[in-house]
């Protein structure tokens, strides 16, 4: 009857035998795995707990608001910082936004307090000016840090309530200050409009030195919706902003624009043979 021979233990170059070892590395990796899972767990936890902490900020400050008898600075807190971000609108000359985050960062949520209070109180005292620097302050921190939906909301509190007062200085700063938000957020119609108006209040009221500005500002917010109109395949239309650009830049003294204008229309024409 043959002999039945047991092979020896493969053993590798630590003596170790094989399958030992290879159990004691599954062994490895399944802690490794545990402990990446538990640290992933405690990081989600960590994370939620902020976000308890930061809800719970902004509802005590909402809170507070009311106690307080700040119906409206309750509603603007409220509505700032407890809407869910909703997606960018689409832009009005094709491109995307690129407005960023919307949410108001937990550092934030006293200076908005804070702010809102004191326009509260200038309102209150019928001082409308201080409402509207208040308003400022808001809308420029919103702009510093990114939230531009944000920094326009703010401004245009301030070119309504500048509106609403007739006070011209404050209307001019804020049609321009919208206008520069609307370029950050690649909304071109819209700073349009907002020169146009700062235009048009310059030239009622003789002011030449905002009048060359608001030209400036629309030679490029101009050559710009050309541009894009033009690499759309809308030809008559670039060929209409062009012609506007042309003649913002001539105003405002621009050579190199007014220039650049005149050569794209011309080759805008020699193609259409408009």
């Amino acid at each position: 009857m043959a002999t039945l021979v047991q092979s020896p233990p493969v053993l590798d170059g630590r003596g170790l035998n094989s399958r030992e070892n290879g159990t004691s590395r599954e062994g490895k990796r399944t802690f490794k795995e545990k402990l990446h899972t538990l640290i992933a767990e405690a990081e989600a936890a960590e994370a939620q707990a902020f976000r308890e902490s930061q809800l719970a900020d902004k509802k005590s400050l909402c809170v507070q608001l009311l106690v307080e008898g700040r119906p409206q600075a309750f509603v603007d807190f409220f509505s700032l910082t407890h809407s869910r971000p909703a997606a960018p609108p689409p832009s009005t000359d094709g491109t995307e936004s690129t407005s960023g985050q919307n949410d108001v960062p937990q550092e934030a949520l006293g200076l908005l307090r804070m702010e809102l209070l004191k326009a509260d109180n200038a309102l209150r005292a019928g001082d409308t000016q201080a409402v509207y620097a208040a308003y400022k302050n808001l809308a420029k921190f919103f702009a510093q840090i990114g939230r531009l939906q944000k920094a326009e909301f703010f401004f245009r509190r301030c070119l309504r309530l500048s509106q609403d007062t007739q006070w011209l200085a404050g209307e001019l700063e804020a049609n321009l200050a919208l206008g520069v938000v609307y370029e950050e957020l690649q909304e071109t119609q819209a700073a349009i409009e907002c020169y146009e108006r700062r235009l048009a209040l310059a030239s009622e009221n003789q002011l030449m030195l905002e009048k060359d500005a608001a030209y400036h500002n629309l030679t490029t917010v101009y050559l710009r919706q050309a541009e894009v109109q033009e690499g759309a395949g809308q030809h008559e239309a670039a060929i209409q902003s062009y012609n506007k650009c042309l003649s913002a830049a001539e105003r405002s003294g621009d050579n190199a624009v007014s220039a650049k204008a005149n050569y794209r229309i011309g080759e805008r024409i020699g193609r259409t043979g408009s």
